[in-house]
């Protein structure tokens, strides 16, 4: 377990040997790379419940650990892109979240939208047939401003083929519209 883990694992050996079951996390490298680990150490009891030892159980994390990091990835590409993300329930009705740039652009906090709920525009009928559109717009800001957007909906399905919510990217294209008017 080389020396730079002994320590962990000598203080989690003498915890589990005053009698309190021990689960930690560590890092073990070898000449294949980096691997994540988790160890679990429970006390052993005889008969008259005296601990006469410790039994442990160790597994790779190291996949887990990589998901974890790969979900950090995502929910930060979410949080700070400069484009509205919604994620809508499948039957349409419902925005079970957004990004702030979502929110911003239409003039509510995240708070605010998922828990008033606005009424957006559905989706086109053909758009469940397709699974994927693309197309502009209007949308409407909270203050009743009217704005143009390029929307870009993904319907994401399950391993049997139902929709299972929708995927909703929005760009504000007023900066481009001012721009394309100027030249």
């Amino acid at each position: 377990v080389g020396e730079e883990n002994a320590a962990l694992h000598e203080a989690a050996n003498l915890r589990a040997l005053s009698g309190e079951t021990v689960t930690y996390e560590w890092t073990l490298r070898g000449r294949n790379g980096v691997r994540h680990m988790q160890t679990t150490l429970s006390p052993l009891h005889g008969p008259y419940g005296e601990i006469t030892g410790i039994v442990g159980v160790g597994r790779d994390i190291s996949q887990r650990v990589q998901v974890g990091r790969e979900l950090q990835r995502w929910a930060r590409i979410f949080e700070h892109a400069g484009w509205g993300v919604a994620i809508v329930s499948a039957d349409g009705g419902t925005i079970e979240t957004v990004n702030p740039a979502f929110a911003e652009m239409h003039g509510w906090t995240v708070e605010e939208l998922l828990s008033a709920q606005p009424d957006f525009p559905r989706m086109n009928p053909l758009f469940d047939e397709r699974g994927h559109q693309i197309w502009e717009t209007e949308r409407l800001r909270r203050n009743g401003a009217v704005f143009p957007a390029l929307i870009d909906a993904t319907a994401v399905k399950d391993d049997d083929g139902q929709i299972i919510y929708y995927a909703v990217n929005v760009q504000d294209l007023t900066e481009r519209r001012r721009a394309e008017e100027q030249v």
